[in-house]
């Protein structure tokens, strides 16, 4: 279903803005909203900002997705602790995953960079199919 090619030709390199939630900028909340769109995909919460879209994504992980301890797919979502929040990515494919993270923009980063980081990795249990405008 997630085409990691695809997501990386999109995503990658995207600027980092705060509560961004486009092509023109995103921060990691807002790429994870924006994979999953692509994949017509609708996760409730894309228009709160990232102090509040953030634990709205930690709810729904918790209700419609499953804990994934190994084995990971593409388009598996990852949570790692950082000192104070918690941030999130998108599992792409040979140990690699895509976030934003830092003044790079959305970037691919080996897992073992952040694995001491790592809380969870979560795979959708069913389709929520995207909302006509």
């Amino acid at each position: 279903m997630f085409d990691s090619t695809a997501i990386i030709e999109k995503w990658l390199g995207v600027r980092n803005i705060k509560h961004g939630r486009s092509i023109q900028g995103v921060d990691c909340v807002g790429l994870v909203y924006g994979i999953y769109e692509d994949q017509a995909i609708s996760l409730p919460g894309k228009q709160l900002n990232k102090h509040t879209a953030l634990p709205a994504l930690i709810k729904l992980l918790h209700q419609e997705f499953i804990v994934v301890h190994s084995d990971y797919e593409p388009g598996d979502i990852v949570l790692f602790q950082l000192p104070e929040i918690i941030h999130c990515g998108v599992w792409l494919a040979k140990d690699m995953f895509i976030h934003v993270f830092g003044n790079r923009g959305a970037q691919l980063t080996p897992f073992l960079q952040w694995r001491s980081k790592f809380i969870n990795a979560y795979r959708l249990r069913r389709l929520i199919p995207c909302q006509p405008l």
